[in-house]
């Protein structure tokens, strides 16, 4: 794999706009200092020409940050490129304005929180490393004992701050994934919920009619579910309903969506699936619902299940179409007698 296939450019992908924002404001910020000192009298500054060409470069690109760079669309190797020249222009706006004497040593310190803030934790580290030693470079031109003492107090706090800015944000990013998991997670089944099979549903119909890949959809609900609350009350339903979400995961693929939709009602995304294989799956997932009740010998033994499927894009051309065919398929089957398969979405249109 590709150095450019291993990045990734954003720790949270909905933060680009973001990101673009904070880069125009830096930007616009860095030409402030250089231009602060020429006109100062004290100290002088060696390259006035250079310190007047970066500024200017640099409020040219603020400008296209916030109203011409499309940051929602962009991808890392332009976040990175961008940061990387970030890097060496201020080292050469430090070079030109006094190095070792030059106040524009401390806009390593944004580069770094920028990267390390909106990079993920192991694309963000050499920009620790990067502003570390950059802010070195004027040893090469000045080692004078006074700079020396300076970057060795200050090199060290700076690694320091990068450290717990990318520790922060690599927390904040981990509890971040840990509540969209809780999110779209069925308590009671451990299954995906209509949130997730709704996003993975519409996801999968995208990239469908880009790639021509077909999609089936199965609705389960289980049959006079009401009766088992009854007898049994809820804790022998939540039984009943942990043991059909197992059996339903048990005979589906690793790549397809199990998903609980809410009360007795599941549903199953199968990738790759044309109408045969929708129907085949219909018919397993049926009969494992009424095996696991048995096998596991819960309250509602009796329980089974009726099952409808429709496909993409055979059946429907949309994701509101696919399901209202799914649920008219499963509503056949509920209607022909319960515990088994719905007909193909044609014939319960029909």
């Amino acid at each position: 794999m590709t150095l450019a296939a291993r990045l990734t450019g954003l720790a949270i992908d909905e933060e680009r706009a973001l990101a673009g924002r904070v880069a125009g404001i830096l930007w616009a910020g860095s030409a402030i200092p250089g231009l602060v000192l020429l006109i100062l009298p004290e100290p002088g500054v060696p390259h006035p020409a250079v310190v007047v060409a970066l500024a200017v470069f640099a409020v040219v690109w603020s400008l296209l940050s916030f109203f011409v760079v499309p940051w929602e669309r962009i991808g890392p190797i332009y976040m990175h490129g961008m940061s990387v020249v970030s890097l060496v222009l201020i080292a050469v706006a430090v070079w030109a304005t006094g190095g070792s004497d030059s106040p524009e040593r401390f806009l390593m310190v944004f580069l770094m929180v920028y990267a390390g803030y909106f990079f993920p934790a192991r694309e963000a580290v050499p920009y620790v490393a990067g502003c570390a030693a950059c802010f070195a470079v004027p040893l090469l031109y000045d080692p004078s004992a006074r700079f020396v003492a300076e970057v060795i107090v200050l090199v060290p706090l700076l690694i320091v701050l990068g450290a717990i800015v990318i520790a922060g944000k690599t927390v904040l990013v981990a509890l971040r994934e840990h509540a969209d998991e809780l999110a779209q997670r069925d308590p009671l089944t451990g299954l995906a919920n209509r949130r997730a099979l709704m996003e993975r549903l519409d996801g999968a119909v995208a990239r469908g009619r880009r790639d021509s890949d077909a999609i089936g959809l199965v609705l389960l609900d289980l049959d006079d579910f009401k009766r088992v609350n009854t007898i049994w009350g809820h804790q022998g339903g939540d039984a009943v309903l942990r043991a059909t979400a197992h059996a339903l995961a048990s005979v589906s693929r690793e790549e397809d969506v199990v998903a609980r939709l809410g009360g007795d009602e599941f549903a199953v995304v199968v990738h790759g699936a044309d109408g045969e294989t929708a129907a085949a799956l219909c018919e397993r997932l049926v009969a494992a619902v009424r095996e696991a009740h048995v096998a596991r010998d819960v309250p509602g033994s009796g329980t089974t299940a009726s099952a409808g499927w429709a496909c993409y894009p055979a059946d429907a051309g949309s994701v509101e179409g696919l399901i209202a065919l799914a649920d008219r398929s499963m509503r056949s089957a509920k209607a022909g007698g319960k515990d088994g398969v719905g007909p193909s979405a044609r014939v319960a249109r029909g």
